[in-house]
C-alpha cells in the first residue's frame, strides 16, 4: 500500500481552502448583523412612528446605530414637541427566551434629560401591544 503524504502543495491547498470557507462565514455574518439589519430596523421604526401619530416633520435629532450587546439596532430621536425627552427605540433582530420581546419588533423608552428612565409623563407613548398589555 502506498502512503499519502500531506506534503507540500496539496497541505497548503487544504489550508487554504479551509481559510477561504471561514472567511467566507465570518463576511456573510458581518453582513446580515450590520449593513442588511439597518434597513430592516429603520422600516420598523417608521411604522412604529405612524402608528404612535408622530409626523416626519416633528423629527429634531435622529441617531441610529448598531447594539451588539444585546443584538438590536438602536433609533435614538429627539422631537421638535419634545426636545427634553429622549425617545430610544430597539428593534431585536430575534427573541430570545425569557422576555416579552418577539423578533422583529421594536420597543420605546423614553429618557428625560437626565438620562433617567421614564415610565409616565411624556408626549409620545409607547404602543400597547409594545407593552406586553
Amino acid at each position: 500500500m502506498r502512503e499519502e503524504k500531506w506534503e507540500g502543495p496539496r497541505k497548503k491547498r487544504i489550508c487554504l481552502k479551509i481559510l477561504l470557507i471561514i472567511a467566507c462565514l465570518g463576511i456573510a455574518q458581518w453582513a446580515w448583523l450590520w449593513p442588511f439589519q439597518r434597513p430592516l430596523a429603520e422600516k420598523a421604526y417608521t411604522e412604529y412612528r405612524e402608528r404612535q401619530g408622530i409626523p416626519e416633520e416633528e423629527i429634531l435629532e435622529y441617531d441610529s446605530h448598531k447594539y451588539p450587546k444585546i443584538d438590536a439596532w438602536v433609533i435614538v430621536v429627539k422631537y421638535k414637541s419634545d426636545p427634553n425627552r429622549r425617545y430610544e427605540y430597539m428593534f431585536f433582530r430575534k427573541s430570545y427566551y425569557g422576555t416579552k420581546v418577539l423578533g422583529g419588533k421594536m420597543t420605546l423608552t423614553v429618557f428625560d434629560s437626565a438620562m433617567n428612565s421614564q415610565t409616565y409623563d411624556y408626549l409620545y407613548t409607547a404602543l400597547p401591544e409594545d407593552l406586553g398589555q
